[in-house]
């Protein structure tokens, strides 16, 4: 590369090139979504009132496991409900935290990762190699194949599928899987999950 005469720069060239190189850093992260708290506690309140009311599933059903849509509750109210309604019901809220984890997936790895949050947060080591090695793998550069980086992406999206709880959305936030194509399994596989719950209890309690 043939090396430029400090003639022919112009002066503000020649300060740029005698200064010297920062190093460069992440951009400083986003705010805390302080209403991801608030949604996840109404969540939990709603968990917690509907296992308070186990003892009048009789008479409420619906409303039981609507609140807390626990696995041996749905076979239950297969035969108290109409199918439809129980399967629109359980899978809605069942999907309601998807999107909240995800995004607070996507968040504290910007957080964790962030060059300036590093100087701040010395505590925090664990968790940023943790996040670091799941960033890596989405990255093509740190793989030696693309095939890695498809197999990693696979068995995230089937983990997706199968098994949609806060802690798998979070991986997917991290990640950075495609958020519709993550929203669409979720919803197959919730939908899934819960009609083959309603069978089972449509077969033994029928």
């Amino acid at each position: 590369m043939p090396i430029e005469d400090p003639a022919d720069l112009s002066p503000d060239a020649v300060v740029a090139q005698a200064l010297p190189k920062e190093k460069i850093l992440r951009p400083p992260p986003p705010p805390f979504p302080k209403w991801t708290v608030f949604v996840l506690a109404l969540l939990a309140i709603m968990s917690w009132t509907g296992r308070a009311l186990i003892p009048f599933f009789e008479d409420v059903p619906l409303l039981v496991v609507g609140l807390a849509p626990e696995a041996w509750l749905i076979p239950l109210a297969a035969d108290k409900v109409a199918p439809w309604l129980l399967l629109v019901v359980v899978s809605t809220r069942l999907l309601l935290a998807d999107p909240i984890w995800y995004y607070l997936g996507r968040y504290f790895t910007e957080r964790v990762l962030s060059e300036q949050d590093k100087k701040r947060r010395k505590g925090m080591k664990t968790i940023r190699k943790i996040l670091q090695s799941l960033v890596e793998h989405k990255e093509t550069k740190h793989l030696k194949s693309p095939y890695q980086r498809w197999l990693i992406q696979g068995l995230a999206y089937t983990a997706v599928l199968l098994y949609s709880t806060g802690i798998v959305m979070c991986a997917a936030g991290i990640l950075e899987l495609r958020r519709r194509v993550v929203a669409a399994l979720a919803v197959i596989g919730t939908v899934a999950q819960v009609y083959a719950l309603m069978a089972v209890g449509s077969y033994l309690f029928r």
